[in-house]
């Protein structure tokens, strides 16, 4: 058997080639065995000057992404925060931020749709779109306005609990550069307070939703029980 050579880095030669000389087939792999462990770590078949390498620009790799949104590092969530100086609010269900007395719910889109948008918090929405890294600040009474259109929700009836929304469609709320998130935020906060009447009307949207879910559950489980289903 015609034995296999290590190339320049301390790695094995293309064993195929191996192969064909020696007429001897590699033995099988599999799962668990002292092979599959062997060969489950680098360093086993990769030498020490490759294994340095690929850890230094793994190391420079991480360095770089967590300079901005994209590069991979922080969130949008995390940057709006860094950018404003916004807090990170108590409780997740309350929003992305806090500023200026208010919460804000902050999105990322990859493309043209934002999901999930919950128009019945009545907070502004920050949006950055990835591709062409472009911020929008949209205000409460606007998104309400905007999903009042739509005929059913994103994933339940009512378009007030959770909607998508173009974010094309929104290009008057585009923010010019990113160090003008705070005044912008702000702005839209203060807009939205001239209309209490809508901020009251989401409130009740909200409990009538609640209350609505609370006492499906109650009926359709006492139901069951009558009916004796088991699951």
């Amino acid at each position: 058997m015609i034995p296999q050579k290590r190339g320049r880095h301390g790695h094995w030669a293309n064993p195929s080639e191996n192969t064909k000389r020696s007429g001897v087939m590699p033995p099988a792999v599999t799962e668990g065995s002292a092979l599959h462990r062997t060969l489950a770590r680098p360093s086993a078949f990769l030498g020490p000057g490759t294994l340095a390498l690929l850890r230094s620009r793994a190391r420079m790799a991480g360095t770089k992404g967590s300079v901005g949104i994209s590069g991979g590092g922080r969130s949008a969530e995390e940057q709006y925060r860094l950018v404003t100086g916004a807090s990170k609010p108590t409780k997740a269900g309350y929003g992305d931020a806090e500023l200026g007395g208010s919460y804000v719910e902050v999105k990322k889109a990859t493309a043209a749709t934002l999901n999930q948008v919950r128009a019945v918090k009545y907070i502004p929405l920050v949006a950055f779109h990835e591709p062409t890294s472009t911020w929008y600040v949209v205000p409460a009474h606007v998104i309400v306005c905007l999903v009042s259109t739509k005929g059913r929700g994103q994933h339940t009836e009512n378009p007030f609990e959770s909607a998508t929304l173009n974010i094309f469609a929104l290009g008057k709320y585009k923010v010019a550069s990113e160090s003008d998130l705070k005044k912008a935020t702000l702005d839209a906060i203060a807009e939205s307070n001239k209309y209490p009447g809508l901020k009251k009307a989401m409130a009740m949207v909200l409990a009538d939703s609640k209350a609505l879910a609370a006492r499906s559950i109650k009926d359709v489980m006492t139901l069951i029980a009558t009916l004796k289903i088991v699951p």
